[in-house]
């Protein structure tokens, strides 16, 4: 089954296939590596050192070198992430043998992470490949290999992951204006009301020097009924 995406750039004319998960990545398992720092999974936030993390998680360093090794930008899978879906390293490391790691040479993960993150892979094509009820449910990571997900050449892969790239950037950037702007509101206005038993407020516009009042709200607001 092929498909042609509606947006696309300049140069890229070939449909789509349908590849399975396990053709596109391959698992590994690589241990013996405590060179490595430690690392810890955040759910929607790859992957940061385990003494960098604010989580009090304890570990046995003397089993370090039953760790996975991971590399950065390949993916993590854990067994009960099937909500949150396949998480994506940022650094290289090892993480906990509970998890599964996967590794491509034929994809751009920045192409993909959104993908595997998406509602229409987890409820569509993840859940449908998990097993067990209630708090027991884990993934069947031999089913979720057979799961059929949309491939074109590396090459436009990695020009979708390049513009995707740059949107999470100019998102940062945004938000980092936002998070300052807030910052900025709730530091005016403790300097643009007066301090209880004060009349005067520390900062006002130009042109303003009368003294406060006090009132009672309702003298100020009528109420409708």
């Amino acid at each position: 089954m092929a498909d042609i995406p509606k947006i696309r750039f300049k140069g890229f004319t070939e449909p789509w296939e349908q590849r399975k998960l396990g053709e596109v990545f391959k698992e590994y398992s690589e241990k013996n590596h405590t060179e490595l720092p430690a690392l810890t999974i955040i759910q929607g936030g790859g992957t940061v050192k385990r003494e960098e993390s604010d989580r009090n998680l304890m570990y046995d360093e003397s089993n370090l070198s039953n760790y996975k090794m991971v590399r950065k930008d390949d993916f993590i899978v854990h067994l009960r992430s099937f909500e949150g879906g396949l998480e994506k390293s940022l650094l290289d490391g090892i993480i906990s043998p509970a998890y599964h790691t996967f590794h491509s040479d034929v994809a751009d993960s920045r192409f993909y992470y959104p993908y595997f993150r998406s509602h229409e892979f987890i409820k569509h094509k993840l859940v449908p490949h998990v097993y067990g009820i209630r708090d027991g449910r884990s993934i069947d990571i031999a089913g979720m290999k057979t799961i059929e997900i949309p491939y074109t050449s590396i090459e436009e892969q990695r020009k979708i992951g390049d513009y995707l790239e740059s949107l999470d950037h100019l998102i940062t950037l945004h938000q980092r204006k936002c998070d300052d702007t807030k910052k900025l509101k709730k530091y005016m206005l403790q300097k643009m009301f007066p301090k209880n038993g004060e009349k005067f407020p520390e900062i006002r516009f130009k042109g303003f020097t009368e003294a406060w009042e006090q009132r009672k709200l309702g003298g100020v607001f009528n109420r409708i009924v």
